[in-house]
């Protein structure tokens, strides 16, 4: 098999050069453009394939960042979220030599305890958690005393935690909503989410909703609805939001704007006011959570808080590469904390109030 020295004689240059180019260190050591295009173009004639495991055992690492992630029987909410997370801790890696590997749990043992064994053994080097979307029901795993050596980054963490983490700023993000509402006029607003979702408790954005709402000086409400498990989580979502709202419509729809907790509960808000009769936006505007794809395929295409699910995976692949490679970004105070800032992406579900 072709080694190193075989790639050096080819391009009639030093086996250190070759392997400051094929590292892709060489700009850092004043090895011109020029000269790497030839260390490369010598690799491939020769058909030199570097020696990962030799490369891992030399720098004492695997090359391998994990995202653990556990969504107990919501496969399309799974998709839509981690399709979107992965693809930014790939963007943040993979030009750094690093793979992405996908945890999920195995029998017993949830997706976070196997990444964290697997940290343990060195298979991985860093791992990231999205906290939402995972077996993280308490703080007891990321309380162990090892934790923070073994270069744990949480997203959207549901607890107050010691570790680094990266987090949309939700508040802010329903705050965008209601004030888009109060500008287009509307005074009377409506909240409409499931009492949890998943093994999360959804007061967080009621909450913000309601204090945005104050702020502003709306009149608010709220209806919850009791979610249930199931493997088609999304459409029963949208059902039972759909249902919830149809029984208020009956008894007060005194309302015109609905925030919805993410996208799905919006398009089953829709669905309810088509269903009585009324048309959105003309008589009553509804704002969705996340910026998904259903976003802009639904009819009106709907008016949305985006969750940046990309960019915080982005920032979460470089905060873990910089733990790993950086000592001093190690010994930070504990709790750092990076907070991505939502977008509000204005569609047709979203208009002036009705007059009264």
């Amino acid at each position: 098999m072709p080694n190193l020295s075989d790639v050096a004689k080819r391009a009639h240059v030093s086996i250190s050069t070759v392997s400051a180019v094929l590292r892709g260190k060489h700009t850092t050591v004043g090895i011109t453009e020029l000269c790497a295009m030839r260390v490369r173009q010598a690799a491939q004639e020769v058909g030199y394939v570097p020696n990962y495991h030799a490369r891992s055992m030399r720098l004492g690492r695997a090359h391998v960042v994990g995202v653990a992630m556990q969504l107990p029987g919501v496969s399309e909410t799974g998709s839509l979220y981690f399709n979107g997370i992965c693809g930014g801790v790939h963007a943040a890696i993979q030009d750094e030599g690093y793979n992405l590997m996908l945890i999920r749990n195995a029998g017993r043992t949830g997706a976070v305890d196997r990444g964290v064994m697997g940290l343990r053994q060195r298979m991985l080097d860093g791992l990231i958690i999205p906290g939402r979307a995972s077996n993280l029901r308490d703080g007891q795993t990321l309380a162990e005393p090892d934790m923070r050596e073994l270069l744990v980054v949480v997203l959207d963490p549901p607890f107050q935690t010691d570790l680094p983490s990266v987090a949309l700023d939700e508040v802010a993000g329903v705050a965008l909503a209601v004030q888009h509402l109060a500008e287009l006029g509307h005074r009377r607003v409506l909240w409409l989410g499931p009492d949890q979702w998943g093994d999360s408790p959804t007061t967080g954005r009621e909450q913000a909703f309601i204090t945005a709402a104050w702020d502003a000086a709306l009149q608010g409400a709220s209806i919850r609805y009791a979610d249930r498990r199931s493997s088609d989580r999304l459409a029963n979502a949208a059902q039972a939001a759909q249902a919830a709202l149809s029984e208020r419509l009956t008894q007060d729809p005194d309302f015109t704007a609905i925030v919805g907790y993410n996208d799905v509960v919006a398009i089953g808000a829709m669905q309810a006011l088509q269903q009585a009769g009324l048309q959105v936006p003309q008589d009553v505007s509804v704002v969705g959570f996340d910026d998904g794809p259903l976003a802009q395929l639904i009819a009106p295409p709907l008016t949305t808080v985006s969750h940046r699910l990309s960019d915080i995976g982005l920032q979460a692949g470089r905060l873990v590469l910089e733990l790993i490679t950086d000592a001093q970004a190690r010994r930070r105070p504990r709790g750092q904390r990076l907070v991505v800032s939502p977008t509000l992406s204005v569609r047709h579900s979203t208009g002036p109030a009705r007059p009264r």
